[in-house]
């Protein structure tokens, strides 16, 4: 789902209500007390080169959106 990436929680109905269109009753419940913490981490893919910000929720390995090959998360930071 979409919503579930969001890095913002709102805390009343009343902020949240431009996202409520288009969600069931219980989907909105669940994002209204959602905190959900991005971690960006600058990748180097070490086939092609590519460099990317990687914001997913994996610990080990990355897909190279670029060659779509698995990269080392730990291995290939760059700082």
């Amino acid at each position: 789902m979409v919503w579930s990436t969001l890095a913002v929680a709102y805390k009343s109905e009343r902020q949240a209500s431009p996202f409520r269109a288009g969600m069931g009753r219980k989907a909105y419940k669940v994002l209204s007390s959602l905190l959900v913490v991005v971690v960006v981490v600058k990748l180097r893919c070490p086939y092609c080169g590519y460099v990317w910000d990687y914001k997913g929720r994996k610990t080990r390995y990355a897909t190279c959106p670029n060659c779509l090959r698995k990269v080392d998360i730990q291995r290939n930071r760059v700082e």
